[in-house]
């Protein structure tokens, strides 16, 4: 699932007000996948559950590429904001069990990808009209959370039980505040300019997997890639008669916990 929540200036256009604001704001995306499983059977029982969830945004406040845009007013406001949680999960309505053989696997697995973007895209031009822009500001803030949860129980009354269970979470999120390779003239801002970028992500992976049986095999596997940025920067020269802020702040936490028991009689 892919959603974009775009604000930006194009073209070739002059604007003049007390103030100018472009805002982009998510204030909350849900994407979640879950599935249950179970199964009985005089000899065997086998029961699978696959969640898989993908969910992709896209929130972004900006000069677009290729646009050259002139502005007159006493704060120029840049902002992007954006809130997600991605969930996935897989876990049996009760555990398979057979007489001869119990097989009981869940597989639990969860993509996000999180783009938030204030910024003068590269190859833009942001000039002054009249008596110019007074005070400049572009501002990201990015909040992600991505629980991921994976169970899986399997018993044999008289033969073998089996329950692997697999927890897999891949976090790729990005909170970027930024003046782009310059494609005009000097930034000019009589008064000051600040660029901030602030990130919070938790992401939190768990796998749990529970066989008895005469022979018995219990396996569980909980694995988190996050890859997560959080950038202020500027790539062009800049004029400012007050001051110049750039401040990039980043708050996460990964966790990945798994848990596997088998009891066999043999």
């Amino acid at each position: 699932t892919d959603v974009n929540t775009l604000a930006y200036l194009g073209g070739t256009a002059t604007i003049k007000a007390d103030a100018i604001t472009v805002q982009a704001v998510l204030s909350r995306g849900d994407f979640s996948a879950s599935a249950t499983s179970g199964a009985n059977g005089s000899n065997f029982g086998v029961a699978g559950a696959l969640a898989i969830n993908v969910g992709t945004t896209r929130t972004e406040a900006n000069v677009a590429k290729g646009a050259s845009v002139s502005l007159e007013a006493d704060t120029v406001t840049f902002s992007a904001r954006s809130v997600s949680v991605n969930v996935a999960k897989a876990q049996p309505k009760e555990d398979a069990r057979g007489g001869a053989l119990g097989l009981g696997a869940s597989v639990a697995v969860n993509v996000a990808t999180n783009t938030t973007r204030a910024e003068i895209a590269d190859g833009a031009t942001l000039g002054a009209a009249g008596a110019g822009i007074g005070n400049l500001t572009f501002g990201a803030v990015g909040t992600h959370g991505m629980p991921t949860e994976a169970k899986g129980g399997a018993a044999a009354d008289d033969g073998v039980a089996i329950a692997p269970v697999v927890g897999l979470a891949i976090s790729n999120n990005s909170t970027v505040a930024r003046l782009g390779a310059p494609g005009g003239a000097i930034l000019n801002v009589n008064g000051s300019l600040e660029i901030n970028a602030a990130h919070t992500s938790n992401v939190a992976t768990s796998a749990e997997g529970a066989a008895l049986g005469r022979g018995a095999v219990g396996a569980a596997l909980a694995l988190t890639v996050a890859a997560d940025e959080a950038l202020a920067a500027t790539a062009r020269d800049i004029t400012a008669g007050g001051g110049v802020t750039l401040g990039a702040s980043s708050a996460t936490s990964s966790r990945s916990r798994a848990k596997a028991s088998a009891k066999g009689a043999q």
